[in-house]
């Protein structure tokens, strides 16, 4: 029987909202106020120039560009540019007619999901994670969390835990790969893959493979996580907009195999007319100038010193009553405060929204794990971003010293 959360997936983003629109421009930063909430890249070295020459380039043709319908696939130029970005990230031979772009990587999620599942079928994925659920229910399909403990729970069993939830819930036709992982901050094993790999070679199984992050890091074909896995059973999401910091744009894209391709295809062009000639255009010429400027290793190297300084300054200066897990992937770092709670009775929740009134802003559990899935841990859980904080080391040192002072100084009542 479906459990009682997943008939209806409520939740509300609006109390969050107000901080997106209230953040501070690409231009400045607001002293005293730091950002480790958001995911979306901010303040890349030359990205900003980039995008801003694009945007020159993109205004001599957009009146004929609004006045004409895209492709089936959306913009044949900018597909071609991501196949190629897709060959060479992955190692995985990637050509035009097998990529469609979409509206973000959230509409490419559910038109992979709509394509494997048929009614009654559904998708399993990791928790904590980003919010799938929001996505599936608005989509109709049903899905499965299936909960970690802690990240290296994660690193170590995933393919173990997924192959059981494969074999003792037939209506799973899918499930969720979500490398880097959003929030854990770790890698998968080999061997975990392997296991998943062997067993969905096996079976009638398919992975989506939620590569979001994977512009973030740097990956060769022989690092890259899903070169285990059947290539006939792999559905590849990425998001354009998360690589290059514009949310706004809403452009992503599906790299799909053969069974599926004419499934997401007709979808997108029933449906819809596809993507916006203009997003796509834009995209083409974001992409012409990352790839003259290079803009795109500023990106990747950006990220890893910013991760590694929040590492490093955690390490230093984080309380004895908060632990987090070293991240070693992405852009994504947990801060565990069940002895904050255990110890003064304050929920990770509730710390959250008290750092975020004094000028750091976090990501708190309501974001993290499916409303109405209960478990001991979820309150207790902070996620931390570097994507659009630059001042990392300094922005720690302000939420340790903002720890010490509201719970061991006694300033929180």
């Amino acid at each position: 029987m479906k459990p009682e959360w997943l008939i209806q997936v409520d939740g509300d983003f609006c109390d969050h909202l107000p901080l997106f629109y209230k953040a501070p421009s690409r231009a400045g930063e607001v002293p005293g106020a730091y950002d480790f909430g958001i995911s979306d890249l901010r303040r890349i070295p030359g990205l900003e120039g980039a995008i801003q020459a694009a945007a020159r380039s993109l205004s001599a043709c957009a009146d004929s560009l609004c006045s004409r319908l895209p492709g089936m696939q959306g913009h044949g130029e900018l597909c071609e540019a991501l196949a190629a970005l897709v060959s060479g990230e992955t190692g995985v031979p990637t050509s035009t007619d097998q990529l469609v772009l979409t509206d973000g990587g959230c509409d490419g999620i559910a038109l992979a999901a709509l394509a494997v599942c048929g009614p009654g079928e559904g998708v399993a994925y990791a928790v904590p994670a980003f919010p799938y659920w929001w996505v599936f229910s608005h989509a109709g399909i049903p899905q499965i969390p299936v909960l970690f403990d802690d990240p290296q729970d994660y690193r170590a069993n995933f393919g173990r835990k997924m192959v059981e939830v494969l074999q003792n819930e037939p209506r799973v036709k899918a499930i969720i790969l979500n490398e880097p992982h959003n929030p854990l901050g770790v890698a998968i094993a080999e061997s975990s893959l392997m296991e998943l790999a062997d067993y969905v070679a096996r079976r009638d199984v398919v992975v989506i493979m939620d590569e979001v992050g994977r512009g973030l890091v740097s990956i060769s074909p022989e690092t890259w996580w899903g070169a285990g896995l059947p290539l006939d059973k792999i559905i590849l999401v990425d998001s354009f907009t998360k690589r290059f910091g514009l949310p706004g744009l809403r452009l992503g894209f599906v790299r799909t195999c053969n069974p599926f391709l004419s499934k997401i295809r007709g979808r997108v062009a029933n449906c819809r007319a596809g993507v916006s000639n203009l997003s796509a255009q834009l995209g083409l010429h974001i992409m012409n100038e990352i790839t003259t400027t290079h803009v795109h290793m500023n990106i990747k190297s950006e990220i890893y010193n910013r991760m590694s300084s929040l590492s490093e300054t955690l390490h230093e200066r984080i309380p004895e009553y908060i632990s987090y897990f070293p991240p070693s992937w992405g852009m994504y770092c947990l801060l565990d405060c069940r002895k904050l709670n255990s110890v003064f009775e304050i929920s990770g929740r509730s710390l959250a929204a008290r750092l975020m009134s004094y000028g750091v802003r976090v990501m708190d559990d309501k974001f993290l794990y499916p409303p109405g899935l209960y478990t001991y841990r979820r309150e207790d859980f902070i996620r931390l971003s570097v994507g659009a904080e630059s001042r990392v080391e300094e922005g720690v040192e302000r939420l340790c010293k903002l720890l010490h002072y509201l719970v061991e100084d006694g300033i929180w009542d």
